[in-house]
């Protein structure tokens, strides 16, 4: 049963088959001091005993919904923001960790920056058993360092233009980092459930390009990486789905700078799918991907690749010849 009085935030909890990890992502997400919230649980066709894990855990603010299962996060994530009631949205991915203070630290940010439409964190990452892998993510990120160095603008955000520009050459907002307000979510819309992977950075791209975006320099979450998750698989999917994400952006793009990037990143992705391609037998294929790869930005890998699979070709043809084929 939900309270009649609205919550100020609404914690957004994608699940699939994540029994192992939920107790303990939720537990980290009820124990923060910030404890006007409900939590928003959807469980994406499981297999396992996630939704019994969710219904024995006795705090009101839970809620748990259900769905067939998906195939990815856009669909759980969209269906619970329909059902959130908070004016803050939060994100938790199942198997990630919340640390102590991060809820309260980004409300309080977005109400004292009345311009911020998303802020985001920090993170670490953790393993399936919780052993520490890399204590700081964003350490490395020299894009992310250039638009903190760059100061922010009259809001206290960074500048639409350089955030744009920065999440172009990398993707450093984790999901679970994010708080966002409802309000831009209901102007810029939602994720966009016909991408089969990059539906996080078509959505932050759309909102960075509206509104400005800040940075809250703390540790926000464990985010836990195992082999069971979609992002340890390679496949196809990933890639056309940043192809995708990326030519939206070229449309959108004036900068030469911008669209020298986009056209880099485009060329790569090509790339990985003519290796795909390659790997799985599938020589045309692989032969067109790496055509659109060197179409878009000369590429040593697409070259070789090409000229590898073009002379596949050929020994294959040679032998339906001799062979009467």
């Amino acid at each position: 049963m939900t309270s009649p009085v609205a919550p100020t935030v609404s914690v957004v909890v994608p699940c699939h088959n994540a029994a192992p990890f939920l107790p303990e992502t939720l537990a980290a997400i009820l124990v923060q001091s910030w404890r006007d919230l409900e939590v928003l649980v959807v469980d994406d066709g499981s297999t396992d005993e996630s939704a019994s894990v969710v219904a024995a855990v006795a705090d009101q603010r839970i809620r748990l919904l259900r769905q067939p299962a998906s195939g990815g996060p856009s669909r759980p994530r969209n269906l619970a923001i329909g059902e959130a009631r908070g004016r803050h949205i939060f994100f938790c991915d199942a198997d990630d960790v919340m640390r102590v203070g991060k809820i309260e630290k980004q409300v309080q940010l977005l109400d004292s920056r009345p311009e911020v439409g998303l802020v985001f964190t920090d993170f670490e990452v953790i393993d399936a058993s919780g052993r520490v892998l890399e204590p700081s993510f964003l350490a490395g990120y020299e894009t992310l360092h250039r638009i903190v160095a760059a100061g922010s603008g009259p809001g206290g955000g960074f500048l639409p233009e350089l955030m744009v520009s920065g999440l172009l050459r990398a993707n450093f907002i984790g999901t679970s980092s994010v708080a966002v307000r409802r309000s831009v979510l209901d102007e810029v819309g939602l994720f966009d459930e016909s991408l089969a992977s990059s539906e996080d950075l078509d959505l932050w791209l759309r909102i960075a390009r509206r509104y400005a975006c800040a940075y809250l320099d703390i540790l926000g979450h464990s985010y836990r990486r195992h082999p069971s998750s979609l992002m340890q698989v390679l496949s196809a999917r990933h890639p056309l789905a940043r192809i995708e994400v990326l030519q939206r952006q070229l449309a959108l793009s004036r900068g030469r700078s911008d669209r020298r990037i986009i056209s880099h990143w485009l060329s790569r992705n090509y790339s990985t799918l003519g290796y795909i391609s390659e790997r799985e037998g599938q020589v045309v294929a692989a032969q067109h991907y790496y055509l659109e790869s060197l179409r878009a930005r000369v590429n040593l890998m697409a070259f070789y690749g090409l000229l590898k699979t073009q002379t596949l070709g050929r020994l294959r043809g040679g032998t339906r010849l001799s062979s009467g084929v």
